[in-house]
Formats: C-alpha cells, structure tokens, sequence
C-alpha cells in the first residue's frame, strides 16, 4: 500500500494547525512502521521519515517563500501523481477538492473545523467524493456526509488508535476503489479514468470472447502486449499479437477473442465524450447479456 499525505504547506507556527500537523507526522510514521510506504506533500517544518514528495522550498518566517504559490503547486504534484498511489490522504483544507476529480484514486479528506457558511458550498460540491472525516464528531456539518470520525493525537496509545482507525478505513475504502474488475472471459485493470480519455488493461482468458459490440460516442486503440487474438472490425476479421494495434473508430462493430491457449492482454485507450455503459450496445454475446450494458462496458 501507497498513501499520499497533503499536509498545508508552512510551518505549524505559520499555519496556526501545530497540533493537527502533529498528528499527520505522527500518522506518517506511524504508517511506516505498520510497513506502508507513505509520501508526503507540504507540511514544511514536519520531522518525519516519510519519503518527501516536495516541489516547494521550505516555507517559514522570512523565507520569502509564499504558501499562496507554493501551496497550489504542492497539492497540484500530489494529484498530477495519484495514480502512483493506492489512497491520497488530504489534510490541506478544502483547496484541494477542485482536484478530486483528476484521478481516479481514492481520496480522504480530514476536516478539524466545522465548514462555515462561506465555504459549504465547495465541501458540498465534493461530498460524497472526497471521503470526509472529522476529528470530532461536534464539528460535524449536518449536510455533509463523514465516513468516520477519527481523533487527532501526537503520541502514546491514542496515537496508536489514530493509526490503527486511519489504515482500516484506507483498506476500506481502496477495497471499493479497487481498479481491477473479473469477468467471465477474463479481467480489465482501469489505469485512468478522465474526462477526455480512459485507458484500460484487459485480459482475455484462453478461448474466451468479448461481446460484439459498438459506441456511438468513443474510438478505442487496442494495442497486444502479449498473447494472440482475433479481432473483428466490421467485417474484418484481423489477427495480432505482440506489438501489433488495431483502431476502432466510432460506431463500428467489434469485439476480441483469444483462440489460443495463453491468455491475450492488451491496452485499450478510449477516445470521446462518454465512457460508460450507456455508449454500448451489444449485438452478441457468449454470457446472455446481448441487448444489455454492464458496469464493465463489455
């Protein structure tokens, strides 16, 4: 396990958060200990033994470093490298919920005050997504949805609590995250999910095949990295292996199989406006799902 801490990025002087800051430290640590790798972002000042995913110069009284450019560019290195990690943990505020959506990588968000009336609006736009905790159940806001509350503390066994309750809720949460999803011809892996793209990895069991289908609002790319399969395009039937890609444009007929007797992975990289199961529609199928969708697209 990965996990990403965004601390704010001055000093526990500057910030007026010493003792949440202390907390994260002793998180960080706490969490090496427990053998997961843990990089942290900001939180200039903390003495911990996390690996330092840093882009700013350390920020403190007279630095001349000013967090108002600094901090963005922080959380901004934290998000742009999310899918290196399996959970971002944010303990930065709510700035950083405007990058939620820029990966596809579970996020937590630790609230230590009660959201004011000028800042629910953007706490409300995220809800749901962002995965809030309080560190007291009296800071709770009552339109917002928490999925734990979890005590700060610096050391001794309430320290230890904190890191045992922090690392079961990261397990849960990855655990509906989890990116890998089995079928019964095989399984995909989701390596991003944007906007304006979606980049998968799927396996095809021996002498297994998908549907065949087509998408009214995306192109795919399939590119064979190993194994050997038959691909049908239209009326095409197109045979591939390792190295070799083939191009679907959009509201053609497709679908994959595997003839051979190893399994057949390739990356598929989708192109378009929409990337869910409402842009398919499925002709035949070897699972009795012709003229239905399913959450894997296939």
């Amino acid at each position: 396990m990965h996990i990403a801490l965004l601390a704010p990025l001055a000093t526990p002087a500057l910030s007026g958060a010493g003792d949440h800051l202390a907390a994260v430290a002793l998180l960080a640590d706490g969490l090496l200990a427990r053998g997961v790798a843990v990089t942290l972002f900001g939180g200039a000042g903390l003495s911990t033994r996390a690996r330092r995913g840093v882009v700013a110069p350390a920020a403190g009284a007279g630095s001349g470093v000013d967090p108002a450019v600094w901090a963005p560019l922080e959380v901004a290195a934290c998000f742009e490298q999310g899918d290196d990690f399996d959970l971002i943990h944010n303990h930065a505020g709510s700035a950083p919920l405007t990058h939620v959506r820029a990966t596809a990588t579970p996020v937590v968000t630790t609230l230590t005050t009660r959201p004011s009336a000028a800042t629910l609006p953007l706490w409300a736009r995220y809800n749901g997504e962002a995965h809030y905790v309080a560190t007291d159940d009296a800071l709770r806001h009552p339109s917002l949805t928490y999925v734990a509350t979890i005590a700060d503390a610096a050391d001794g066994p309430a320290g230890e609590a904190m890191v045992t309750a922090y690392l079961a809720l990261y397990e849960r949460l990855i655990r509906l995250a989890a990116r890998v999803d089995h079928r019964p011809w095989g399984s995909y892996y989701v390596y991003a999910d944007r906007p304006d793209h979606k980049v998968k990895r799927i396996v095809v069991l021996p002498k297994k095949r998908l549907s065949l289908q087509l998408h009214h609002h995306r192109q795919e790319h399939w590119l064979v990295v190993a194994g050997r399969g038959i691909v049908t395009r239209n009326d095409e039937r197109i045979e591939v292996g390792p190295g070799e890609a083939v191009d679907l444009p959009r509201e053609a007929r497709h679908r994959v199989e595997n003839p051979g007797d190893e399994p057949l992975v390739f990356i598929e990289v989708q192109l378009g406006d929409s990337f869910g199961e409402d842009d398919i529609v499925r002709f035949e199928d070897d699972f009795g799902r012709a003229g239905t969708t399913s959450p894997d697209g296939r």
